[in-house]
């Protein structure tokens, strides 16, 4: 049977808190990283003394940061995030394993 979207419960255990923190922080930068760049590019081509320079640069940090806000609110709302490590490990005892013994998968 298949789950309905209102059987799903929102996890708020401190992993999940992490897991959801951490992604929105990644997402953030890079929004941020569009902004900044939109920025310096229209500075290199026409400088900061422009009529309409703090005009336009007031609307794409208040666009950019309202988008950061808006997908900060979805994520909160609307997903359970967890992250899953990207990490090997290799138990006691295999160190010297060789092959297919040696093969783990990400923990």
């Amino acid at each position: 049977m298949a789950t309905k979207l209102t059987d799903v419960k929102k996890v708020n255990d401190a992993f999940h808190r992490r897991s959801s923190h951490e992604l929105k922080m990644e997402i953030e930068a890079v929004m941020k990283r569009v902004f900044v760049t939109a920025l310096e590019t229209v500075e290199i081509r026409f400088g900061r003394t422009f009529d309409g320079y703090e005009e336009l640069r007031s609307k794409i940090l208040r666009t950019g940061n309202d988008s950061i806000r808006k997908m900060r609110e979805n994520v909160d709302s609307n997903y359970n995030i967890q992250k899953i490590p990207s990490c090997t490990f290799v138990p006691k005892g295999m160190e010297n394993a060789t092959g297919e013994d040696k093969e783990m998968e990400n923990v």
